[in-house]
């Protein structure tokens, strides 16, 4: 019996599926799921990935919106349902960024920006990678550090590319330098030399503030992520 739980925000799309899973003999609805059906769009995911973290999520489209998702949608749901009853997927795993700042951390499956909290001025920070300057001085917006999984977003619009291992590092709206792809286990940290800045993670609404002075670590979490992929 394999315990299934449906996330989404069209609560007609959630009935819909759960009372489809009802005619599968393997599959159970659970609040305690082995298996997350998140049904929706990108947003959908990421919120699904903090909400039940740790738990494998297969993502099905349900919104106009989601690069992230499979090729599966309210259409072909009841196919995604029969490959679930029988067993018929893999787990990919996807690393975690994490950022600490003192006692406060986020997460992202996607990720970590740091950007200008007023945006009439721009910010001067330092980038050290594992504990080296990356340049005495940028003066800019900020910075994205971004997955493989992510890197098709935020990082995709600035970059213009994307990267299949190790961790992304862009500049946002810095002359001197667009990106560096980085090892996977580098820690990038940093020091905000002047002006004010915020810290967020995904699309949590949860931020960090940042003040002169101050510095904030972005490194591989020990917290992965896990994809349901169908065969």
């Amino acid at each position: 019996m394999l315990k299934v739980l449906v996330s989404g925000k069209n609560p007609k799309s959630v009935s819909l599926v759960n009372k489809k899973i009802q005619n599968y003999k393997t599959l159970k609805l659970s609040k305690k799921p082995e298996v997350v059906i998140s049904l929706g769009g990108d947003g959908t995911y990421l919120y699904n990935e903090r909400k039940y973290p740790k738990i494998p999520k297969i993502l099905v489209r349900d919104s106009s919106i989601c690069k992230l998702c499979s090729i599966y949608d309210l259409n072909n749901i009841n196919l995604v349902l029969k490959k679930l009853n029988q067993k018929k997927f893999t787990l990919k795993e996807c690393i975690k960024l994490e950022g600490r700042y003192k006692n406060k951390k986020l997460l992202a499956v996607n990720d970590i920006v740091i950007r200008n909290k007023n945006q009439y001025e721009a910010i001067r920070f330092n980038v050290k990678i594992n504990n080296k300057d990356l340049n005495s001085k940028f003066i800019g917006d900020g910075i994205i550090v971004s997955t493989v999984f992510g890197s098709t977003g935020y990082f995709n619009s600035i970059t213009k590319t994307t990267f299949t291992k190790g961790i992304g590092l862009a500049f946002n709206n810095i002359l001197a330098r667009t990106y560096e792809i980085l090892k996977e286990d580098d820690v990038i940290d940093l020091i905000l030399l002047k002006g004010q800045a915020l810290v967020s993670a995904d699309n949590n609404k949860k931020l960090i503030s940042l003040k002169e002075n101050s510095k904030i670590r972005i490194k591989k979490s020990k917290e992965k992520a896990f994809i349901v992929l169908l065969w």
